[in-house]
């Protein structure tokens, strides 16, 4: 079993056109679905066959109670997801833009509250964390000692808490960071971890450490949010699917998952794994094996 610690929100996607009005601004689609990092992760493992369980914390609202269900709709573990009387759900408003680009507006609500508890899931493959508070990471790095770990801080994390960020490294297996978050994190020390994976959108992936590269694919892109949390989810299944699998097969895998995301709207996309290995089929026959 995979284990997904993190940030569990109720997305509002809302896609606007260009006004003169600055002040008001037409919105042309609108859609409510399921979001945050870890959750969105848990459903690209699961949707990739693989056993997950989502261990994070919503409100005791409607909101909280529709996404548990919705999760185990797409056969993702709830077991470790605490309702949270005092807190609401988190929520995160994306305005998307004409070329897909995103604008995200995030409410941490029970995400910022709940202690991640372990002791369900003492033998799991890996661990992986996303859209978790410092104080939260620190937290589960020192339960999970020795553990293999695999960590995504995110923006906001990276941005507020460098030096913080650098240490939790020190005691992961792979640290993901996005184009942005690794030109700053740098800045502060070279980062510890086993690996460190960067994402580049539209230039694909590296893996920093051994200077592997994979490119992307080209698409039409619809939406980017989630694209992140995609391609961790496919590197990570890779990684986990073949003993000794190529670290550049990790890489082409996880910007197979991240493409698929961008054409589609939302943060998990509305897709099967017959599309997933259509668009394989098509342009990377050789990560097949990986399905």
């Amino acid at each position: 079993m995979i284990v997904v610690i993190g940030n569990i929100n109720f997305d509002i996607i809302a896609r606007t056109s260009r006004s003169e009005n600055r002040e008001e601004n037409r919105v042309t689609s609108l859609r409510l679905v399921l979001g945050g990092t870890a959750a969105n992760t848990a459903v690209q493992l699961s949707r990739l066959g693989n056993e997950v369980a989502l261990i994070g914390a919503v409100g005791d609202d409607l909101f909280g109670d529709w996404l548990i269900k919705e999760l185990e709709n797409r056969k993702v573990y709830t077991k470790g997801i605490k309702k949270l009387s005092t807190y609401h759900t988190g929520l995160c408003f994306a305005n998307v833009a004409d070329k897909g680009e995103r604008y995200l507006y995030t409410y941490r609500g029970a995400n910022e509250a709940f202690i991640p508890e372990l002791s369900d899931f003492p033998e799991s493959e890996l661990y992986y964390l996303a859209g978790l508070s410092v104080k939260q990471a620190e937290h589960v790095v020192r339960t999970l000692e020795e553990k293999p770990i695999f960590y995504s801080p995110g923006g906001i994390v990276t941005f507020e808490s460098p030096e913080r960020v650098l240490r939790i490294a020190r005691n992961v297996d792979t640290l993901f960071l996005n184009e942005a978050e690794w030109g700053f994190l740098k800045e502060y020390g070279e980062p510890k971890a086993k690996r460190v994976i960067v994402t580049r959108g539209h230039l694909g992936s590296t893996s920093i450490k051994d200077g592997i590269k994979a490119p992307a694919y080209k698409i039409d892109v619809v939406d980017t949010t989630g694209a992140g949390d995609a391609f961790a989810a496919g590197f990570i299944h890779a990684l986990l699917r073949e003993e000794n699998a190529p670290i550049e097969d990790c890489l082409s895998f996880g910007n197979v998952m991240g493409a698929m995301v961008c054409s589609h709207y939302g943060a998990t996309g509305e897709f099967t794994i017959r599309d997933i290995r259509k668009f394989i089929e098509e342009r990377e026959f050789s990560l097949l094996k990986y399905l």
